[in-house]
């Protein structure tokens, strides 16, 4: 296994529509492969950020037909690297809401892993903006850990970050890291998101692995519905309710690392800085309550009563 890896954390501002937003991420995972990352990591709802509950169902597709997810798989054959695609919103055959799935794609551009986000963002933020998501998405059923060449990557999405049992499992399980693509709002993120990275962070002894979507949701404004994040100036930006926390982490023992998009020319899409993680630890886990597993060899699938399975 190696011991160190160089991650790429992608931000984008995603769009109502597929095409522009695929467009953006994949010119950014180019440069990323470019400057030699190994890993590269996507946001939540990386593809499309629809806030018309009718529209989601209406354009949204089986994962075999996801224009989004066969860009991907093949960016990844393209540039050889592995690529979480944070999370895709996948229609399933028989069900009436769809799945918040994040998937990991090999560099053949197989999937190795998905995983059903479990836990719904159904809140009233309090800054005027209210969400369900649980209105057109169906909660997942099982939590999972994907190998890669890495060690163990125990797989999330955004709120689940809200939900230490979840990555306490994961990391029992043996979860060298953990991964948590996210679409954080902008109240939520400045209150709350640095935190509890850096707490899964510290209380696993995982790196955490967040790329967070940035921007305005500028779909909401009704001045200007069919304006994109690229063409507002900065006064339209701030003016508008539906933001997102432009902020992503890469989180470790220490609980520290992170970046935001500043000076950028496109607040569209945005590559932070890339990271190289050392896999060394320097603390024993025996006195936290609970001894780190290492779980079965790569390729076997396994579960357990919190039916957290192992993904090859």
């Amino acid at each position: 296994m190696a011991n160190s890896v160089k991650v790429a954390l992608i931000q984008n501002c995603a769009e109502r529509e597929m095409a522009p937003s695929i467009a953006a991420v994949e010119a950014l995972i180019r440069t990323a492969a470019k400057d030699k990352a190994e890993f590269i990591m996507l946001p939540e709802m990386v593809a499309m950020l629809e806030p018309d509950n009718v529209q989601v169902l209406k354009k949204c597709v089986p994962e075999d037909d996801d224009p989004a997810l066969k860009t991907f798989r093949s960016l990844a054959q393209e540039t050889g690297a592995w690529i979480l695609v944070g999370s895709l919103l996948i229609k399933e055959p028989g069900k009436s809401r769809v799945v918040n799935r994040s998937l990991l794609v090999d560099p053949s551009g197989a999937i190795t892993a998905r995983y059903d986000k479990l836990h719904l963002f159904d809140v009233d933020v309090g800054d005027g903006q209210a969400y369900k998501e649980s209105a057109t998405v169906e909660p997942g059923e099982r939590a999972v850990l994907a190998a890669t060449p890495w060690g163990l990557a125990g797989l999330s999405i955004c709120y689940d970050l809200r939900f230490a049992y979840l990555y306490r499992a994961l990391a029992q399980a043996g979860a060298a890291m953990l991964t948590v693509p996210a679409a954080f709002t902008h109240a939520t993120g400045k209150a709350h998101w640095h935190v509890l990275a850096r707490a899964r962070a510290i209380e696993t002894g995982s790196f955490v692995l967040a790329p967070n979507q940035c921007g305005t949701r500028v779909q909401n404004s009704a001045d200007s519905p069919t304006l994109t994040c690229r063409s507002l100036s900065p006064s339209t930006r701030r003016r508008l309710p539906d933001r997102t926390y432009n902020h992503m982490r890469p989180s470790w023992l220490c609980g520290s690392g992170w970046a935001r998009p500043t000076g950028t020319t496109s607040l569209n899409a945005w590559m932070g800085p890339i990271w190289r993680a050392s896999g060394k630890r320097t603390i024993p886990f025996q006195g936290c309550g609970f001894s780190r597993l290492k779980g079965p060899s790569c390729g076997s699938a396994w579960t357990t009563s919190s039916r957290l399975i192992r993904s090859d």
